[in-house]
């Protein structure tokens, strides 16, 4: 899905968009309940990537499957899915 099909289904959506395109969101529920490892580092959060990371938010690809992403900010840690249409 882009960002602006997200966006259509709910105005508020906390996503990540990266520098391809893609869009991952966040509020997913069953990705919360596992533990995952970060692999490769993606980069920072720049102004307009994200509707509720900081900027400078470091970005890593899940180690288990590619389709989950993992920011982290301070001391906080959240985890993004990738925004596939149904």
């Amino acid at each position: 899905m882009s960002k602006s099909q997200v966006l259509k289904n709910n105005s508020e959506a906390d996503y990540v968009q990266l520098e391809h395109g893609e869009v991952y969101t966040h509020g997913v529920g069953w990705i919360e309940e596992k533990e995952w490892s970060k692999g490769e580092r993606l980069g920072i959060v720049e102004e307009g990537m994200a509707s509720h990371l900081p900027q400078g938010a470091v970005l890593y690809r899940s180690k288990e499957t590619p389709v989950i992403i993992i920011a982290e900010y301070g001391n906080k840690t959240k985890r993004y899915l990738f925004a596939s249409g149904e």
